[in-house]
């Protein structure tokens, strides 16, 4: 979804959505950072080339701003929510993963097995899943799902904790994570009651 905002203050009503979503100090009407997107556009005026960030919303997801000096002194906007794959590399630097990292992540998100993207990288199973446990230390997650939903910009969220072991820490400048209690079920299938 692209939304268009206006100098002259005309915003398009997805644009002022995604705006309100921005947590972020204001200057006037938008938010800090995309003022000092529009000031860029204003000062690069000459180069033609248009200026982008990339801002996480209280929501969670990612939202792109794209900004362009249009003659003298407009500047047009566009907000979009920011594409998978564009927030995958993004939180991929944030967590410095490596490039052989990224490819395994990559692959096991799409679901295959670690001798499946061993026989694609000419890796053994065993290099996959040290490679894995690497990626599962420095972003904090626990499981494939876990990561895969990290890395689509989703927080991550755990059905149950064990008290006694202590929470992995979350490396870097990441997005948060977030733990959830919930009851705990027993073999019956009745609760047993909440765990934290």
């Amino acid at each position: 979804m692209a939304a268009a905002a206006h100098r002259d203050g005309n915003v398009s009503a997805s644009a002022r959505r995604l705006l309100d979503e921005i947590d972020d100090s204001r200057l006037g009407d938008l938010p800090y950072t995309l003022a000092s997107l529009v000031y860029a556009a204003h000062r690069r005026a000459a180069s033609g080339t248009p200026q982008r960030v990339r801002i996480r919303a209280r929501t969670g997801r990612w939202v792109t701003a794209h900004a362009e000096h249009l003659g003298d002194t407009s500047v047009s906007v566009i907000l979009e929510t920011t594409r998978p794959q564009e927030v995958m590399e993004l939180l991929a630097d944030v967590y410095r993963l490596t490039a052989r990292e990224r490819q395994i992540t990559a692959l096991a998100g799409r679901g295959l097995t670690n001798k499946e993207i061993g026989s694609v990288l000419f890796l053994s199973a065993f290099t996959v899943q040290d490679h894995l446990k690497a990626v599962f230390t420095k972003t904090g997650t626990r499981s494939r799902s876990e990561l895969s939903a990290l890395l689509h910009g989703y927080p991550v969220t755990r059905a149950r904790l064990d008290v006694d072991a202590p929470l992995p820490p979350v490396v870097g400048a990441g997005p948060v994570v977030q733990v959830q209690p919930r009851h705990d079920v027993d073999h019956a299938g009745g609760r047993r009651g909440l765990t934290t």
